[in-house]
């Protein structure tokens, strides 16, 4: 539902590019001819011949293509193969200008190449310089010797960012001076329903200047920080005192996962306070969200932006921001510093997707006597780096969440009820480092299959004809199974694997004709045992809620929605199989009745050249603990059997170990196949379960 706008250009994707790897919303891209090599490498002066064109700001024509030609993506149509891109306000002028003077075009035959924008360092440093080197902070000589030499940091003056960085550790210890007993009564009431564990990390929250809250998968941790969010608010109100709260985090979606709700509540029902001052920072660059109401949509640069500052600096009232750790700085930065005090209570959602650097642009809003949550999951995956590391510093440059656990030593609240998964997939979580007390509320939950799978030696009569059949595929689907796993001998694939790619057809086809839509022995929040469901999925929520597949590479991910829409036809929208099947990172934050999982690799130079990635343990435990009821895993015995030579690597790969070997400790032979275009293949394996 995109409008027409200046700089808004459509393209017709050629037809193989529909599988492009952008998504709406993501940056970092530029337009360059397809007959031009080296096109985003020139400046503009060299492209245009010299030619006189409109400059914006203090820029030049020795400016280089890849940031004058830099796009956005509005949104990407692959089903019709249409992709909608936003050029870069700042230089649209510019482009325009070229291209009516006939020195440039985009109009056909252009590609949409990948360029590395760094938003991050520039903004980081400004932080950093801001926040100084105070008489708090303690020099590291690991520091030193990593950066090959003695550091001379400018000197900083005390600040409440310094302190959560240096002194974490009193932080944690000293309170805030809330009062919140007749607060959680008035939540409680209202029908906010948190556990034991859960209120008490709301407490402690809500009690303590600096916080980490640890949320294992499907342990409500969204819930959790929605109350702490309602909590601050309605304890402010009671007292008549102003609060400036901020919910921060990596991505939109997370901000947007707790900040909406919450602004629900305040709008109306027994939580309301018509009174709080709303909004959720918006870059110029990112097109509106249909879920975000536009009365707290507010868009950097704007005047209601700069009304907004205005609006804290004064200290009058409720207020709940929400924004990316990014916009948070672009706030303050317009507010004069990139260390301006304009919040009470700092949120820090999916902190442990964080590093310690990235962090300090929202910390850096902390104000005087104010707090701080960080929560997150340190067994989920942490940010990218691009380089290791330095040997004893990973808590430094790691995860913020990781840094004040390890390098203050707090400890964090813990969340140990999972709503999510049933007890064995739950169980799985401790060899991942979960603490012992993480329960399953649903202990015994496990799929509804309204018909017994065929089991016949012959193919049912709907069978898709290129699909191998065996009745053998019906045992993956026992509801008494709630973890299995394939292993066989492969050594070929290195990117792709057809044998895995129709094997989780294979399994989809039987799954969509005989799940219901309700899992049995799922327990609600008081432990009433929810009533059984006789109607199937509908074809939209089989595959939005009842199905994933997770694949580590983008060339299986293609063969595998290949093959689905191959078996599904015209049935099922594209899009909808391609929005089930997805990397390890895609799914992070996601749930799914079934988790089907292809390793797809199985050549031991391409195992051993991407081990790090392949065997993490972080990875394995986002993949696992996806899966509400049944985990299916397709992996060769090479992948199983490699041993890195890297010890790191080495430790990280024994949670994939030890669930093949010694969690599934079920085992017997197992012969599959699949229809090869060369003819039938016999896959012979082993079949584990538990």
């Amino acid at each position: 539902n995109l409008t027409a706008a200046p700089g808004r250009w459509v393209y017709e994707l050629a037809p193989g590019s529909r599988e492009v790897r952008a998504r709406d919303g993501d940056i970092n891209f530029a337009l360059a001819p397809v007959n031009a090599p080296g096109f985003l490498d020139r400046t503009l002066a060299h492209v245009t011949s010299g030619a006189t064109l409109p400059m914006p700001g203090k820029s030049t024509a020795y400016s280089r293509m890849e940031r004058v030609a830099s796009v956005h993506v509005a949104a990407v149509d692959r089903d019709n193969g249409i992709i909608v891109v936003d050029i870069n306000d700042y230089w649209l002028a510019t482009l325009s200008a070229a291209e009516n003077a006939g020195l440039l075009s985009f109009a056909r035959d252009v590609m949409l190449d990948p360029v590395h924008q760094d938003f991050l360092l520039e903004r980081m440093q400004a932080t950093l310089n801001a926040i100084g080197s105070p008489t708090i902070a303690t020099a590291l000589p690991a520091v030193a010797q990593a950066l090959g030499g003695k550091m001379k940091p400018r000197a900083g003056s005390p600040s409440p960012a310094a302190d959560v960085l240096w002194d974490g550790q009193r932080l944690a210890v000293t309170r805030t001076g809330r009062v919140l007993p007749a607060i959680q009564q008035r939540l409680i009431q209202a029908g906010v329903d948190l556990n034991a564990s859960q209120w008490q990390a709301w407490t402690d929250s809500l009690s303590r200047r600096l916080q980490l809250v640890w949320g294992p998968p499907g342990t409500g941790k969204s819930s959790t920080l929605r109350a702490v969010l309602l909590g601050a608010l309605h304890e402010a109100a009671a007292r008549g005192v102003p609060a400036r709260i901020l919910i921060s985090g990596p991505t939109y979606e997370a901000i947007d996962n707790v900040l909406l709700r919450v602004a629900g509540y305040l709008s109306q029902g027994s939580l309301a306070l018509p009174q709080v001052r709303i909004a959720r920072l918006r870059s110029a660059s990112r097109s509106p969200s249909p879920h975000v109401p536009p009365s707290i949509d507010v868009v950097t640069g704007t005047p209601q932006h700069k009304q907004l500052t205005t609006l804290l600096q004064g200290n009058q009232g409720l207020m709940l921001i929400g924004g990316t750790v990014h916009q948070v700085y672009r706030l303050l930065d317009c507010a004069g510093s990139p260390v301006t005090p304009l919040f009470d209570l700092i949120v820090l959602d999916e902190a442990s997707q964080l590093d310690v650097g990235t962090s300090t642009l929202a910390i850096a809003g902390l104000a005087d006597n104010g707090s701080v949550v960080v929560a997150g999951d340190p067994k989920q995956l942490p940010p990218i780096h691009r380089a290791q590391a330095p040997l004893g510093l990973e808590p430094y440059v790691g995860p913020v969440f990781t840094y004040l656990q390890e390098r203050h030593q707090i400890a964090p609240a813990i969340l140990n009820t999972n709503y999510r998964s049933n007890n064995t997939i739950v169980s799985l979580g401790q060899a991942a480092g979960y603490p012992p007390g993480l329960v399953a509320h649903s202990s015994a939950l496990a799929l509804d299959l309204l018909a017994l799978p065929p089991a016949a030696p012959t193919p049912p009569a709907n069978w898709p004809a290129h699909l191998y059949w065996t009745p053998e595929w019906a045992t993956f689907l026992d509801p008494m199974q709630p973890c299995s796993v394939f292993v066989y001998d492969e050594g070929r694939s290195s990117q792709w694997n057809p044998f895995e790619a129709d094997a989780v057809a294979s399994l989809l086809w039987l799954l969509s004709g005989c799940m219901s839509s309700q899992l049995a022995n799922e327990l609600d929040r008081l432990g009433t045992v929810k009533a059984r469901s006789a109607s199937r999925y509908s074809s939209e929520d089989f595959w939005k809620f009842g199905v994933g597949v997770v694949t580590p590479h983008r060339a299986q991910q293609a063969l595998v929605v290949s093959s689905l829409q191959r078996t599904f036809g015209l049935a099922v929208p594209p899009s909808r199989i391609r929005e089930s099947v997805d990397t390890v990172e895609r799914f992070q934050g996601q749930q799914r009745d079934v988790m089907i999982a292809t390793f797809a690799l199985g050549d031991p130079d391409a195992i051993s050249d991407e081990d790090e990635f392949l065997l993490s343990l972080n990875r394995f435990n986002v993949m696992a603990s996806r899966a509400r009821a049944k985990l299916i895993i397709l992996v060769s015995r090479q992948v199983v059997d490699h041993l890195s030579s890297d010890p790191e690597v080495l430790r990280g790969s024994a949670l994939l170990k030890t669930f093949v070997e010694t969690f599934c400790s079920n085992h017997r032979s197992m012969t599959l196949g699949f229809n090869a275009p060369a003819g039938f293949r016999q896959i012979d394996g082993e079949f584990r379960w538990c």
